[in-house]
């Protein structure tokens, strides 16, 4: 290519992405604050392929936020008052600490090497964080993030649950086939209590007089009193039961079958299976809203939450928690808010559906696009040059733009925060404007040498 075809090829790379920048904060979403009401419920689900938490509205049943947490996050638990969510990481070694009222994270805190299972006092005073690789189980002091390690007897802990009373702490030994009981006050093992093959989640009644622990090594669920610390009966549910929420009325329990694709409802008085819902494919986490009318259970092998209808058990609405989202390990606690979660909105008014927004912002780029065709063609000679000058111009836009990215990565990783318009605007047009003073200091530079 020629010396000027080239020079043209950057000036029409750098037209075309300033252009797309000044106009991307008003043709794209922007995340703003909106005050919600306290009655209204949300859904922390933690989503490790994308390192993400996402915020589901339990009214609108739409995500109202997307939070960028650890590496892995997998195990997530909300504060009584429901101010803070506390994320498990599992690949970082850490915990994530979550202001509902901003939905930004304000703390990480260093734990064991694969934290998973995680459970909050109900003073809200500790955080309890049970690991998959070490012996320890670690507490959290929520005023000051400091961290105190309690040595357990057997590895791989997943589950872990508070007692309603705040006195004891259940944990699932998986590869021992036994529940741990501490007594929190002396910070002992009490005893250990036998179940099933692999238990893995545990739940209390709202009561505290039961425990609930899911064994997918043989697809029951152990019935645990919680006076005596003896089973008391053993339900067969579906395929890999994994995840089990006890509703707030403490009349059913409902477990998630990871192997079948179901969820089997149990009626905690006879401890029976009275209902087996079909739900979307290999169901991980379950979570009630605050009223007990809805469950949301999380399908780990796609992107669906499903949403049923406690009185009717069947499935009512799915919610796509995110693009390409593979998997989300684990749903937890749902709550009655004061916060006021960012929400994605944009300058189109609220009754300007999606699909419309998205053909309005894609007019936009096309005409920018249209422009900027018209403006080199009314300057160049002949169709000819300008396909290699628009050539030329298609890798410089690919350095530049990967350029931007890996600039907006590194900000969001270190603030744990996803990158705003804004941010792509402040980034991108400096950007710009350097790879086009670096240009012509080039042509310079170049032009002396000849």
């Amino acid at each position: 290519m020629e010396k000027d075809e080239k020079s043209y090829s950057i000036s029409l790379a750098l037209m075309i992405l300033l252009l797309l920048l000044l106009i991307f904060p008003f043709a794209m979403p922007v995340s703003v604050a909106q005050s919600t009401s306290s009655a209204t419920n949300f859904i922390y689900i933690a989503n490790p392929q994308n390192n993400v938490v996402y915020v589901i509205n339990t009214v609108t049943n739409v995500v109202t936020s997307t939070i960028i947490v650890g590496t892995h996050p997998y195990g997530i638990a909300v504060s009584p008052d429901g101010t803070t969510v506390y994320v498990a990481n599992t690949d970082s070694g850490t915990i994530s600490v979550i202001d509902t009222s901003t939905d930004n994270v304000t703390a990480r805190v260093p734990v064991g090497s694969n934290p998973r299972g995680i459970a909050v006092s109900p003073d809200g005073t500790t955080v309890y964080v049970v690991d998959d690789s070490d012996y320890n189980i670690y507490k959290i002091d929520t005023a000051t993030n400091n961290v105190k390690i309690r040595p357990l007897a057997h590895t791989h802990h997943h589950g872990v649950a508070v007692s309603p009373d705040g006195k004891m702490l259940y944990v699932t030994n998986c590869l021992n086939d036994t529940v741990s009981l501490i007594d929190i006050a002396s910070n002992s093992v009490k005893t250990r209590i036998p179940v099933k093959n692999n238990p893995f989640g545990v739940t209390f009644s709202s009561d505290g007089k039961k425990a609930y622990v899911t064994n997918y090594g043989d697809n029951t669920i152990s019935v645990i009193d919680t006076a005596t610390n003896t089973v008391v009966a053993t339900v067969n549910v579906g395929s890999y039961p994994m995840g089990v929420a006890v509703t707030p009325d403490g009349t059913k329990a409902y477990v998630a079958n990871n192997g079948d694709n179901t969820i089997s409802v149990i009626d905690t008085a006879t401890n029976t299976v009275v209902a087996t819902v079909n739900v979307d494919s290999s169901p991980f986490g379950v979570t009630f809203t605050s009223d007990g009318s809805k469950v949301y259970v999380m399908n780990s092998d796609n992107d669906i939450a499903s949403v049923i209808d406690t009185a009717a058990n069947k499935v009512i609405a799915t919610v796509k928690v995110g693009n390409d989202s593979f998997a989300s390990d684990q749903v937890k606690n749902s709550y009655s808010s004061p916060a006021t979660p960012t929400k994605e909105s944009s300058w189109y008014p609220n009754w300007v559906p999606n699909w419309v927004q998205e053909i309005i912002t894609g007019i936009i780029y096309l005409i920018v696009g249209i422009i900027c065709l018209i403006i080199i063609i009314s300057i160049l000679d002949g169709v000819e040059r300008l396909i290699k000058i628009i050539i030329g111009a298609i890798p410089i836009i690919v350095v530049i733009l990967l350029i931007i990215y890996i600039i907006n990565y590194l900000i969001s990783w270190s603030r744990q925060q996803p990158a705003t318009n804004l941010d792509w605007v402040l980034i991108g047009v400096p950007v710009c404007l350097l790879s086009f003073v670096l240009s012509i200091i080039g042509n310079i530079l170049y032009n002396n040498r000849e």
